[in-house]
C-alpha cells in the first residue's frame, strides 16, 4: 500500500522549512552580488546617482529638489548624527543590497505560491533581478539609455522602493479581487508609502486603480457611500503626500507637454526601444493567451505598465531638468511587475514549442542584464 499524502501540521512544515531556507538562500545571493555593484558606484569609480543621493541632505541648497524623498531626511539625519561620507556610503551599500535582496525575496513569493516546486521559482527569482531591455543594434553599449530598464542599479530612491511597490501590486491585486475595507487600508498606507520614497509607481497607478476599482464595485452592487469611503481611504493619504511633495519641489521644476520629447533624446527609435524593452512579457501574453482569462494580477501589470509609458511619452519637467527623463522611473517599475507577472505563468507550463520561444526571449533579456551588470561593476556605468 502506498503512503498516503501528509495533510497534517507536520506536513505542513515539512513544506514551510524548506521554502523558508530557499527563500533566505535567495536573499543572501542576490545581497551578496548586490554588494560590488553598489561599491563600484558609490565608492569606486562612481558613474551613478547614488552618490548624488545620498549627498543631497547635506548640500540641500545645492539640491533642494530632492527634499521630496524620505530618503533625504534619512541621510540627513545620519550626517546630523555625525557619520562622514566613508560611513554614509557603506551604509548606502549596504542599504540598497539588502533592497535588491529584499525584492528577490518577494518575487520568490509571488513565483512560489501554489506552486509544489521551490527551487525553480528561486532560480527565476533571482534571475530577474538582472533582466533588462535587449542589447539594442545601434548603440550595443548603452542597454539602458533609451530603453525601459525593468532592473535599475544606479538610482538609489528607485531600488529602495522597489520592495514597496511589489508589496503594493500585491495589495491593490487583492483588493481588486476582493473589495473590502481592510484591503482599501492595506494599500492605502502601501500606496502613500512608496509615495513618501519616491512616487513614480504611485502616480501611474492611481489612474488605472481607482476606476478600474469603481466599475468592479459598481457591477458587484456595493453602495455609493461605502465605495466613497474606500475611495477617501486610497486616495486621501496619497495625495496628501503628493501635494507635500509638489509643495517641495515646485519652485524648482514646472510640468510640461512634450510628446516624445524626452524619449528622442536617447533613441533613435523609439518603437524598437519598446519592443526591445518588452519582447518577452509581450511573447507570454500573446503565446498563452488563455491563461490571463480572469487574472487580475496579469491585467493590472500591463494596464499600470501602460499608464506609466504615456506618462512618459507625454510629460516632462520643463527647464534644465528635461533631459532628466524622471517620468521614466515609474515605467521601469511597472515593467518589473509585467516581467514578474509572465515569468510567473510561463514557468508553470510544460516543454512546448511556445514555451521555448518565450524562454529564449527571456534568456536573451537575462544575458543583456548581466551584460550590463559586469559593464557596472568593472566601473564603465550605466551609461
Amino acid at each position: 500500500m502506498e503512503p498516503q499524502f501528509q495533510v497534517g501540521p507536520a506536513a505542513e512544515h515539512a513544506k514551510v522549512a524548506p521554502r523558508i531556507s530557499i527563500k533566505a538562500l535567495v536573499a543572501t545571493v542576490l545581497f551578496a552580488i548586490s554588494l560590488p555593484a553598489f561599491f563600484q558606484q558609490t565608492l569606486g569609480t562612481g558613474g551613478s546617482d547614488i552618490p548624488t543621493h545620498f549627498g543631497i541632505a547635506r548640500d540641500t541648497q545645492i539640491y533642494p529638489y530632492a527634499t521630496y524623498s524620505i530618503l533625504s531626511a534619512f541621510v540627513g539625519g545620519l550626517f546630523w548624527a555625525g557619520a562622514n561620507s566613508l560611513t554614509v556610503g557603506w551604509i548606502a551599500i549596504v542599504l540598497l543590497s539588502a533592497c535588491v535582496a529584499l525584492k528577490g525575496m518577494l518575487s520568490f513569493d509571488v513565483l512560489s505560491n501554489g506552486n509544489e516546486r521551490s527551487i525553480l521559482p528561486a532560480c527565476i527569482a533571482i534571475a530577474l533581478a538582472f533582466v533588462m531591455p535587449i542589447v539594442n543594434w545601434w548603440n550595443y553599449k548603452s542597454v539602458y539609455l533609451g530603453q525601459i530598464a525593468p532592473t535599475i542599479w544606479h538610482n538609489s530612491t528607485t531600488i529602495l522602493v522597489m520592495p514597496v511597490v511589489i508589496l503594493l501590486f500585491s495589495a491593490s491585486s487583492r483588493w481588486l479581487g476582493a473589495p473590502s475595507t481592510r484591503n482599501a487600508v492595506v494599500t492605502s498606507v502601501l500606496c502613500a508609502l512608496s509615495a513618501i520614497i519616491k512616487p513614480s509607481y504611485a502616480i501611474a497607478l492611481l489612474p488605472v486603480l481607482v476606476p478600474w476599482y469603481c466599475y468592479k464595485v459598481f457591477t458587484t452592487g456595493m453602495s455609493a457611500l461605502r465605495l466613497a469611503g474606500h475611495l477617501v481611504i486610497l486616495i486621501g493619504p496619497v495625495i496628501s503626500v503628493l501635494l507635500l511633495q509638489w509643495v517641495l519641489i515646485a519652485s524648482y521644476t514646472a510640468i510640461t507637454i512634450a510628446p516624445f520629447g524626452v524619449w528622442a533624446l536617447y533613441s533613435p527609435n523609439p518603437l524598437a526601444s519598446l519592443m526591445l524593452s518588452v519582447a518577452f512579457p509581450v511573447a507570454v501574453s500573446l503565446l498563452y493567451r488563455e491563461r490571463w482569462h480572469g487574472n487580475v494580477a496579469f491585467a493590472l501589470a500591463w494596464a499600470v505598465f501602460a499608464a506609466a509609458l504615456m506618462e512618459f511619452i507625454v510629460l516632462a519637467e520643463d527647464g534644465v531638468r528635461f533631459n532628466h527623463a524622471n517620468f521614466l522611473w515609474g515605467a521601469g517599475m511597472a515593467l518589473y511587475l509585467v516581467f514578474l507577472t509572465c515569468a510567473d505563468v510561463l514557468f508553470r507550463q510544460a516543454m512546448s514549442v511556445r514555451f521555448l520561444l518565450a524562454l529564449t526571449l527571456f534568456l536573451m533579456h537575462l544575458a543583456s542584464g548581466l551584460y550590463f551588470f559586469w559593464r557596472i561593476v568593472s566601473g564603465q556605468g550605466y551609461m
